[in-house]
Formats: C-alpha cells, structure tokens, sequence
C-alpha cells in the first residue's frame, strides 16, 4: 500500500515537472505510475491531494533537517544562523524538484481549500525556531528583530533559491553561503 503511494507520488512528481501542475492529468500520473485512476483517488482523493502530499513532504524534509542542525547548534547562535543559510541553499540544490514544489504551489493549494493543512504542518517547527531565536536573545547573543527575523534570516537565500531553481542563475546556490551567511550572522550579531 505504501509502495502504490509512493510509486504515485514519484509519477506526479515528474508529470508535473515535466507538463506543469495545471496541464497534468490523472490519467497522466496513472499511465507513469501504473496505478489505476481509481487508487489514485483512494490515496489522494484529488490531483491536490497529490499536490498537498508532496508539499507536505517536501516541508517537512526541509524542516526536520533544520531542525536537526539548529539543536546540534543549541549553544551557539553563529553556527545556528550561519548554518541554517548553508542549510538553506544545499537542501534546495539537493531537492530540486521539491524546492519547486514549495516555491510554486503554496497559492494553488490555499485556493483548493487546503491552508489549514499547511499550516498544521508548519506551526510546530516555526515554534521550534522562534524558542531557538528566543533562547539566544535571552542570552544576548544576537539581536531581537522581531518579525523581521525570517526575512533578515533566510530572505536573500530563499532569493537566491527562486533564482536558481527559475533559472535565472548560473552556478550552484551554496556557492554563496559565506556571503549570506555572513551577512545573516552580521545582522544577528549583539
């Protein structure tokens, strides 16, 4: 059951990079993945189920390795931003595919009805990050920038990202890390 999930989920993935979300079918992912039109609707119940699934995937390989990388930086709020840009940028160029997925269809899934699952998605490791920031302003190893932080933070990666990933870059994105790193840590910086 899982193996059809994931075999539809992989087919979506190239059909959608291959035609475009828009101008992809059912019954494209069904002849790639070779699951009826029928399991493909128990699975996903819709062509934004699929969407969804592997938004949410993508999502939460971006946020658990984050995670992982800011509490192996618990003590250390340079290492902790400096690397959450690296982060940033290598995960995009190792999930290219993925990193188009949330770039390009967060809207398309707002409009399908689907913000609250996104959402549950996103709550608690937003949560997780803002203790991480919090914990290293109450130490007063960098600077409260309030709503800014994200922006500041991750902006001009996430810049560079949509750059790469629309093609209007040439290189790979992490060959800038020690410019936006260092400008995120400086920015940070008490």
């Amino acid at each position: 059951m899982a193996a059809r999930r994931d075999q539809i989920l992989e087919a979506a993935q190239a059909c959608f990079a291959e035609h475009g979300y828009a101008a992809t079918t059912i019954e494209q992912i069904a002849a790639r993945s070779g699951a009826s039109n029928g399991s493909i609707y128990h699975h996903f119940g819709s062509k934004d189920g699929i969407l969804a699934a592997l938004y949410v995937a993508a999502l939460a390989s971006y946020q658990d390795e984050l995670l992982a990388l800011l509490r192996a930086h618990a003590d250390d709020a340079e290492a902790g931003i400096r690397g959450a840009v690296a982060h940033h940028l290598a995960w995009v160029e190792a999930h290219p595919q993925e990193a188009r997925t949330l770039f390009e269809h967060r809207q398309t899934l707002e409009r399908a009805g689907r913000a609250a699952e996104l959402r549950d998605q996103n709550r608690p490791a937003l949560a997780q990050v803002r203790d991480w920031l919090a914990g290293h302003v109450a130490a007063g190893a960098i600077r409260d920038l309030g709503p800014a932080s994200a922006a500041v933070w991750l902006g001009p990666a996430q810049a560079v990202a949509r750059d790469w990933i629309g093609g209007r870059l040439r290189g790979r994105p992490s060959a800038l890390t020690d410019a936006l790193a260092g400008a995120a840590w400086r920015s940070f910086r008490a």
